[in-house]
């Protein structure tokens, strides 16, 4: 018997419990005197209060056993909407795949529900857009499956259920008018599709989201909105894929951060700032990490998210999120010192073992960026090292390496001395040696080679740039003797290879495992094409990692000539280069002298 309405109403739980509470007799007493509509609902809801932590329960152990509780109610439950999803409507059907998504990875029952879900949806969308009738799918609607099918795997492109469901969603989508999108399942759209790496192939799609996202005001749009597009903009491939339509993406994130400079200037709105807990610091921690991603460094939006970081309780900030402000803030190349002390000081209270190796190395890096001299950040990092180095893969040894250069060609201090520094005077040389374990010559070469290796795959990775062509055929024209001259150098040739190659392209230097856009031997010169990525979304400020190499580059001794884009985009004539490429060498020399 199917009771349908006559069942409470599980929305208005306010619990996990109590939603427990609710399903569990009438599960007990038989299946089938719960209805699909009321199973998908009641899984939708159990997985809300099963993500978070504002349960009715004591301790964190009865929250623990009250998941696991509703675990094993939602295998019945799955089962329950698997066996009658004909009978659920589209919303119901996306509500129940929402609850099931992360489960569908390791879970043979989940899985089934997805695949057999895709085959329903597919068909459903089909008839509708026979009839012409796609009234039947919504945008809300769409936007949860779409999320729910990226969640449910790692790898959309190669389940052939999952792709087909994909590219049936983008078709519906095209035909739902651009005002009738809302920003949060726009946010969830764009995410999605981005996840399952298919904005980048579908212009028209991609198009189609610009403009319903650019029709909505700022206030319209909440942190997680803003947070989920500006992640899908971040993204390289499609920031490539729509160089020929860029003004759509500049709108887009002009708009975005419109948006979050209303909602932090408004913070009473959002509900997410006003609870104040671990989840709000986990929600700025990612708004701001996609504005980075982006190499968004507006100074109003930056003021107001550190002082909305200012104004978290200490509890609420762990090492991650500590780990992430850290990072962005140096990324941007925009320097808080009142942020980072307050940062600090708040990290010396966690104990290492709560510390992961990649926010050990996210913190290095940034101490090395905004140049910090702080003796309790650099002790703080020092046994974070010496704690955690065994367990850090490439991308960490490589930020390593990097506050290793600076610590030795920059802050050009010893570590018994930083040591020495933070604990007092008091402490013999003895008792501060004995204070951190000593780190060996063969880290500091793995973290050399982890960043060669690093250097050589991006290279791999990326497209020699026409910019960087341009620059190495004006040179030549130059000429060498030219070059040399001005720097008042000479090469000394030992045989034809060495005349020829007196120019070296993506040189990786083996002092420091920095690649060089170009280098030039005989007058020491390194020559940097530095494209928009290496500066701020419109301006010419540079990115916190560009400053850093460009700084250790000098500080190694060699003589540095940085070419920027937006200097060079507006000459268009060779001899003008030409100009313009003598006079930045000339500059460089006359600075040496």
């Amino acid at each position: 018997m199917d009771t349908g309405d006559r069942l409470p109403d599980f929305r208005r739980c306010s619990d996990l419990n109590e939603v427990i509470r609710l399903v569990k007799p009438l599960i007990h007493e038989s299946k089938w005197s719960l209805s699909a509509r009321d199973a998908a609902i009641a899984l939708n809801i159990m997985y809300k209060f099963s993500r978070t932590n504002d349960n009715d329960v004591k301790t964190q152990a009865d929250l623990k056993g009250a998941r696991d509780e509703a675990g094993v109610l939602s295998t019945t439950l799955v089962s329950h909407v698997l066996e009658r999803i004909e009978e659920l409507d589209n919303r119901h059907i996306s509500m129940a795949l929402t609850a099931t998504a992360k489960r569908a990875k390791e879970d043979r029952l989940s899985a089934a529900l997805f695949t057999s879900a895709s085959e329903v949806l597919r068909s459903r969308a089909q008839a509708s857009m026979l009839t012409n009738r796609t009234s039947d799918f919504t945008a809300r609607t769409l936007s949860m499956i779409a999320a729910a099918y990226a969640r449910s795997t790692d790898d959309v492109l190669h389940q052939s259920s999952h792709l087909r469901l994909f590219r049936t969603v983008s078709m519906l989508l095209k035909k739902i008018p651009p005002e009738h999108f809302g920003t949060r399942s726009l946010g969830l759209l764009v995410r999605s599709f981005s996840q399952a790496r298919l904005l980048e192939s579908d212009e028209e799609l991609l198009n189609c989201l610009c403009k319903a996202i650019l029709l909505n005001p700022p206030h319209k749009f909440d942190v997680q909105s803003c947070t989920d597009i500006l992640s899908a903009f971040s993204r390289s491939r499609i920031e490539k894929m729509i160089v020929d339509n860029r003004c759509h993406r500049n709108e887009v994130l002009k708009l975005m951060t419109e948006a979050a400079i209303f909602i932090l200037r408004h913070r009473d709105r959002e509900s997410i700032l006003k609870s104040r807990n671990l989840q709000t610091t986990q929600k700025v921690a990612a708004l701001l990490s996609s504005f980075s991603a982006c190499n968004i460094a507006d100074p109003v939006l930056l003021e107001l998210i550190s002082e909305e970081i200012l104004s978290l309780p200490t509890a609420s900030l762990d090492v991650q999120s500590i780990a992430t402000f850290m990072y962005c803030y140096a990324n941007l190349n925009f320097r808080l010192d009142d942020l980072t002390s307050h940062l600090t000081s708040k990290l010396l209270r966690i104990p290492l073992r709560q510390v992961s190796p990649q926010a050990a190395a996210n913190i290095a890096w940034s101490a090395a960026v905004i140049e910090s001299e702080d003796p309790a950040l650099l002790c703080w990092i020092w046994r974070a090292l010496d704690t955690l180095m065994k367990s850090l893969t490439n991308p960490g040894l490589s930020q390593v390496h990097q506050f290793f250069l600076y610590n030795n060609l920059c802050l050009n201090v010893t570590r018994e001395e930083v040591f020495r520094a933070f604990y007092g005077n008091s402490n013999s040389p003895r008792e501060v040696r004995s204070l951190t374990h000593s780190i060996e010559e063969s880290t500091h070469l793995l973290c050399k080679q982890a960043f060669i290796t690093e250097s050589r795959q991006l290279r791999a990775l990326t497209e020699s740039s026409r910019f960087h062509s341009e620059v190495i055929h004006v040179l030549r024209d130059i000429g060498q003797n030219t070059v040399e001259a001005i720097f008042g150098s000479r090469l000394v040739q030992t045989g034809a290879a060495e005349a020829c190659d007196w120019i070296l392209s993506e040189h990786i230097d083996e002092r420091s495992g920095y690649s060089f856009d170009i280098y030039i031997p005989s007058c020491n010169l390194v020559v940097e094409v530095d494209g928009p990525s290496h500066f701020a979304w419109r301006q010419e400020t540079e990115m916190g990692g560009t400053n850093l190499k460009h700084e250790q580059v000098r500080a190694l001794g060699y003589n540095l000539v940085s070419l920027p884009y937006f200097h060079w985009e507006p000459l268009v004539h060779r001899n003008v280069q030409k100009a313009f490429v003598i006079q930045e060498l000339q500059e460089c020399a006359r600075r040496l002298k």
